[in-house]
């Protein structure tokens, strides 16, 4: 009898020491477990009592979780047991779904978009509540006979839309289930359509940033094109060299003419003055007059002036000059 007791203090200690999480999911979110390694067997007992296994088999290497469902509904109310391979209890989980709120901004003749929420398209009801509840769509069709709503409601497999909505639609639009049980809630409230220019104090804001960067970026290039100034110019200072005048190629013969060969009669030429060869005062003893008719010095020779020195004096003659005291 004591060993049987002691049997079943332990198994009650075991099953206490289950972990039980709560998660509370609104309508449309996604469900998803966690799951360890040792799991091989996912059991659902549903609100009404209802058991079942909607997954067996062993759990990937390094995948923590098991997703349930993308878009949870009140039907996955209820316990979630995680069972090993000898079906023992390793954790369980109990959800719990909730309505879903929204409260949406829109500009007068904007749409007004309501999720369905997982929520299948031939189980959908929505009415809108304004003091006295309207149809507006049910099992999936728009059903309102006001002429103000044709045309303005569509249903898709995920979204019922109401277009062009004005002053005249506010109020609550509640999504229902095939079961009538409130899915969302919706509320909207319109708002001005916001003018595209800028707002005044954010383009005083922005100015004010923009200004100061203009100018240090002004200063900058200034302060670097001054101090590439002042090197150039102290490189070309370095560099300057004193210009030196070209030197030409000196002819001798232009210079000091040749001597004179024995028995022939060399002429030297002379200057020019306003158009017509100069003739010296002091006829040179050396060379006789010319005969008659000609002048006493010969006419000036083609030869170029020389452009790198001046021209000798009129009366210098290197012969003369250059004579030695006896002769």
């Amino acid at each position: 009898m004591l060993k049987i007791l002691i049997i079943l203090a332990a198994a009650g200690c075991a099953v206490s020491a289950v972990h039980t999480t709560e998660k509370v999911l609104r309508h449309g979110d996604e469900l998803a477990l966690e799951v360890p390694e040792r799991t091989e067997k996912l059991q659902f007992i549903s609100t009404n009592g209802r058991a079942r296994i909607i997954w067996e088999g062993k759990v990937p290497k390094g995948q923590k979780q098991k997703k349930v469902s993308s878009h949870a509904t009140f039907n996955h109310e209820g316990t979630y047991n995680l069972l090993n391979a000898g079906n023992r209890l390793i954790s369980s989980y109990k959800v719990t779904v909730k309505e879903r709120r929204k409260d949406m901004k829109l500009v007068p003749g904007e749409t007004l978009n309501i999720p369905l929420e997982g929520v299948k398209r031939e189980n959908a009801t929505l009415l809108f509540d304004k003091g006295l509840s309207v149809t507006l769509v049910k099992s999936g069709e728009p059903v309102a006979r006001d002429p103000y709503y044709i045309n303005r409601l569509t249903v898709t497999s995920e979204t019922i839309y109401v277009r062009n909505v004005n002053v005249s639609d506010l109020g609550e639009y509640i999504l229902k289930d095939s079961k009538q049980r409130t899915v969302s809630k919706t509320t909207f409230t319109l708002v001005e359509r916001q003018s595209p220019t800028w707002n005044k104090k954010a383009l005083i804001a922005l100015v004010l940033l923009v200004i100061p960067v203009i100018i240090c970026c002004y200063c900058m290039c200034k302060f670097c094109c001054k101090d590439d100034e002042s090197n150039t110019a102290t490189t070309k200072t370095l560099n300057s060299q004193p210009e030196t005048t070209p030197m030409c190629p000196i002819d001798p013969s232009q210079i000091y003419p040749t001597l004179p060969v024995q028995g022939q009669i060399q002429y030297h030429p002379s200057p020019q003055w306003n158009g017509q060869p100069a003739v010296s005062p002091y006829p040179n003893p050396v060379y006789p007059p010319g005969p008659a008719g000609l002048p006493a010095q010969p006419p000036q020779l083609n030869v170029p002036p020389n452009q790198c020195y001046p021209p000798a004096p009129v009366n210098f003659n290197p012969l003369i000059n250059s004579a030695s005291p006896g002769l």
